[in-house]
C-alpha cells in the first residue's frame, strides 16, 4: 500500500502520537476540570484504519499507556499501532492551560518530533498536530470505558487514521 513511505510513516506516527487517546460516551459531565484527563488515565487496547487518499485502508491494532502529570493539569501518553506494513509508537506530552492545550510528541521508530495545540472542554480535545513536514486536524474524546481518536492529516498520501480503545 502506497501509505507507507518515509514521509507517510511519519505523517501517520506522529499524527497518531499527538493524540492517541480518546473516545465518546455519556460522560462528559464527569470531566474535572481541575482534571481535564481524568477520563484518559490508563491502559487501553483497541483498533483502528489508515485510509489512504486514493481509498485503501489498513487495518491495525493499537494499545496506550496514559498517566495525569502536573496535578492532573498534563497528560503524558505513550501509543502503539501495528498493521500488516507499518508500525509506530509515539511519546506524548499535552498540558491544559485553562481550556487551551499545548504540547509535543515524538515518534520513536521514525524519530519524527513535532508540537500540539489545542482546546479541551469536558474531555473532548479538538487540534493540530505540526511537524516540519507534516500536519494534521486531530480530535479525540474519552469516557471511563473508553477513547476514540480521528486524525486528518494535510498533505501526505493519508487521508484519515481513526482509533477506537477500550480501558483494560
Amino acid at each position: 500500500m502506497a501509505i507507507i513511505g518515509n514521509v507517510v510513516k511519519r505523517s501517520l506516527a506522529g499524527a497518531v502520537l499527538g493524540l492517541a487517546l480518546a473516545s465518546s460516551g455519556p460522560t462528559d459531565a464527569l470531566a474535572d476540570d481541575a482534571h481535564p484527563f481524568a477520563q484518559y488515565v490508563g491502559f487501553w487496547q483497541g483498533s483502528g484504519r489508515a485510509e489512504s487518499v486514493r481509498g485503501e485502508q489498513q487495518a491495525m491494532s493499537c494499545s496506550a499507556t496514559c498517566e495525569e502529570a502536573e496535578g492532573g493539569k498534563a497528560l503524558s501518553q505513550s501509543i502503539q499501532c501495528s498493521g500488516a506494513r507499518f508500525r509506530f509508537q509515539i511519546e506524548n506530552y499535552i498540558v491544559d492551560k485553562g481550556g487551551e492545550v499545548v504540547g509535543n510528541w515524538r515518534e520513536q521508530t521514525q524519530q519524527a518530533i513535532g508540537s500540539v495545540t489545542g482546546h479541551i472542554q469536558g474531555t473532548q480535545f479538538t487540534g493540530q498536530i505540526s511537524a516540519p513536514l507534516f500536519s494534521a486536524s486531530v480530535w479525540m474524546k474519552a469516557d471511563a470505558r473508553s477513547q476514540a481518536l480521528r486524525i486528518l492529516p494535510k498533505g501526505v498520501d493519508v487521508a484519515k487514521v481513526e482509533i477506537v480503545m477500550k480501558r483494560q
